[in-house]
């Protein structure tokens, strides 16, 4: 399995490759098209325009298949851990009205998302990446520190996806100083959360001497 990519990867190379000689002249920023030209210039040729059928019916597949697993993954997520937490004896209609609730706004908000970033496909890629870099404090203080709440770390998070979104979306800032969003949020992310924490925690040790005496 570890050479797997390796077979996976080296079509697109060379295709890549390949439209170097035929699109010379094609501007970096114009990069991703490669693909959907490479796919034009086949479907002239007899007998080979079945390959761009197939390409285009197996990206639409591989894009409607991460979408749905995504939303019902999300969904899934927040009618169990947080709607059925505070109404835990709701019917199954009300759960289910929720549920499509739920999956209405997030892909709405992701269609609003689509249209708004104005792009290529690198620079929408390059924001999912900056997105899920706020994970990255959440994923290894929940594996090495067992004493920081979920508030603390809910909170990080939210605050660091506000900066991110902010400065790419709204002002149109992907760096300051050379570091890019993504990385700023972090930083905000992480500062939130030991703020938190250490005021939670000073609080608590001080409730716990005012008990002690």
């Amino acid at each position: 399995m570890s050479i797997m990519p390796f077979f996976t990867v080296l079509p697109v190379i060379i295709i890549a490759v390949i439209a170097i000689d035929i699109f010379p002249n094609l501007p970096k920023e114009q990069s991703d098209l490669i693909m959907p030209l490479m796919l034009k210039k086949l479907s002239h040729i007899p007998m080979l325009h079945w390959v761009a059928i197939l390409f285009f019916a197996a990206t639409l597949s591989a894009i409607m298949s991460t979408i749905d697993s995504s939303n019902i993954a999300i969904h899934s997520m927040l009618v169990k851990n947080v709607f059925l937490k505070y109404y835990p004896n709701s019917t199954e209609s009300t759960v289910k009205l929720f549920s499509i609730g739920i999956s209405f706004l997030l892909l709405s908000s992701l269609a609003y998302l689509a249209i708004m970033i104005d792009g290529s496909i690198w620079s929408i890629i390059r924001l999912k990446l900056e997105i899920l870099a706020q994970l990255f404090p959440m994923i290894v203080l929940g594996v090495w520190n067992k004493t920081i709440n979920s508030l603390s770390v809910l909170t990080g998070l939210i605050f660091g996806l506000i900066i991110t979104l902010s400065l790419v979306l709204l002002f149109d800032i992907p760096k300051i100083l050379y570091i890019h969003a993504g990385l700023w949020g972090v930083m905000v992310n992480i500062t939130v959360l030991f703020l938190l924490h250490f005021f939670q925690k000073t609080h608590l040790v001080k409730r716990f001497l005012r008990l002690k005496v």
